[in-house]
């Protein structure tokens, strides 16, 4: 697995359901990780963060998290030989569900495909 910071801001190449799956936790921790971080420093520290700071600090941190998530599924889509445009399929509701589910459980190519060569 692949977890280099040029790594995540890659559109090309091919990902595994477990390099996916852990993008995707570590993502989520992350952002409840500086969340609570957040919190924690403003009561030690006495500060008191109103709601706009804490929007502005949330708005950057979760634009930096879906675009690290942005790109791992669209890696993940092209492991399974799809283009990463079926991304937009995701803004339908019901047809996300079906589509979160196939990234997590459908193997991908054995062999090359037309996005790259499987990853390792």
């Amino acid at each position: 697995m692949r977890f280099g910071l040029k790594h995540l801001f890659n559109l090309s190449g091919r990902s595994s359901r477990m390099e996916y799956f852990l993008h995707t936790i570590l993502d989520v921790v992350f952002i409840l990780g500086i969340i609570f971080a957040a919190a924690l420093l403003s009561e030690a520290l006495g500060i008191d963060l109103n709601e706009n700071a804490m929007a502005a600090v949330l708005f950057f941190i979760i634009i930096f998290g879906g675009v690290v998530e942005f790109c791992a599924t669209v890696r993940r889509l092209q492991d399974i030989n799809m283009s990463g445009w079926y991304l937009l399929l995701s803004m339908i509701p019901l047809v996300n569900i079906f589509i979160g589910l196939m990234l997590l459980f459908k193997q991908g190519d054995d062999g090359p495909n037309s996005y790259g060569p499987p990853p390792k």
